[in-house]
């Protein structure tokens, strides 16, 4: 009683009624669970149903790619094109790749997840509960901003994909509505080099990019959104150890208290030990670990070899720029102004050419230099 003077207000608040036990996943995650099972990533599902929806999904992120590649191959190759056909293409196959590594390791959070479900049955102090509650209700406050409604607003994922929907379908759907004689430009053409004499097929191709984009979009919000759900689950068992350490030292603290008292104490501080135990346990499965020292040798030597390749591309792009400048500065601390005055004006002419800072630019998007290095 003495030590709930220490706990927040929000944590004791009707601390005397009878706890209610329930699944996290059908109250706080039930969002996280729904869109799971939308996706096929819900880790308890195992149906034939499941199986072909993932065989589905896996080929539809390789094709969208293939065909934007294959697109930028039938045609003239440029830097730009290049740079916007990787940057569409990249997506999908990382939405590929995180949506494979989390179906290998579903059987990990299986496990995970029942261990959540137990955990607030296996309570039975009423301020550790709530404590445990209200790390889950973070956690499912967190997911519900990028995916459910919140402060009546949408999620901010959801949004992006309504008005990233909107601005392809557009066009289509005047079409239908108030036809012309000639098409109206598909949009689509500012995501991907994918074209075609026939409208119909860039219509098509525009429905199965939103189709992808939207499923992408939703499995990579489960997948890390895993990582928040132990994290909160995690930081709460932490905080429950840290209250039973200090509800015991208190106790143990009172000179009054009888042998038998203490055996509980001690009893309540094995079981803190536990559950800090417990969460150790979880944080390590959730780690990944390299134990190849080879391997870690080979990684080491790539990305030592990467940054010296970016190192020394920046150096020539500084190089350029430090030379260029060089120009105007070694004229300007010259003795310019006892040569005669025609010299004067081409001299002039020349610093004013070289006032300006010449550097490499690729399309606009990076200079090499030690500054773009170092960012």
């Amino acid at each position: 009683t003495r030590y709930l003077g220490r706990i927040p207000r929000c944590l004791r608040t009707d601390a005397l009624q009878q706890p209610i036990t329930m699944d996290v996943f059908e109250k706080q995650y039930n969002s996280y669970r729904i869109v799971s099972r939308i996706v096929g990533l819900w880790p308890f599902q195992n149906s034939i149903y499941t199986m072909i929806k993932r065989i589905f999904l896996c080929i539809s992120f390789i094709a969208v790619s293939v065909i934007q590649i294959m697109s930028l191959l039938n045609s003239e190759i440029t830097l730009q094109k290049c740079v916007l056909t990787l940057s569409m293409t990249f997506p999908s196959v990382l939405f590929f790749l995180r949506y494979i590594n989390f179906i290998i390791l579903s059987s990990d959070f299986r496990v995970c997840i029942d261990q959540i479900r137990m955990e607030e049955a296996l309570l039975h102090d009423l301020i550790e509960i709530r404590i445990l509650r209200k790390y889950f209700n973070d956690g499912s406050r967190l997911f519900n901003l990028f995916i459910n409604r919140s402060s009546q607003i949408l999620g901010l994922f959801c949004t992006g994909i309504v008005v990233f929907t909107s601005s392809l379908l557009t066009p289509i759907m005047m079409d239908f509505v108030k036809p012309r004689n000639e098409s109206r430009t598909r949009l689509i053409k500012y995501f991907t080099e994918f074209s075609h004499k026939q409208t119909i097929y860039v219509d098509i191709f525009s429905l199965g990019f939103i189709f992808i984009i939207t499923i992408g979009v939703l499995s990579t919000t489960c997948t890390e959104s895993m990582l928040n759900i132990v994290a909160h689950y995690l930081s709460g068992l932490f905080k429950i150890t840290s209250y039973r350490l200090q509800k015991i030292i208190m106790n143990l603290c009172n000179t009054t208290s009888s042998s038998q008292q203490i055996d509980l104490n001690l009893m309540d501080f094995r079981r803190a030990v536990d559950i800090h135990n417990k969460a150790l346990m979880l944080f390590s499965k959730s780690m990944t670990p390299v134990n190849d020292g080879m391997e870690i040798f080979v990684c080491f030597v790539l990305v030592v070899i990467y940054l010296v390749i970016m190192f020394l591309n920046n150096y020539s792009g500084q190089l350029v720029i430090n030379t260029s400048t060089d120009i105007f500065i070694e004229l300007y601390n010259s003795t310019w102004y006892y040569i005669p005055l025609k010299a004067q004006k081409l001299l002039l002419f020349i610093m004013l050419k070289s006032s300006q800072q010449y550097e490499f630019n690729l399309s606009g998007l990076f200079a090499p230099c030690y500054e773009g290095f170092l960012t």
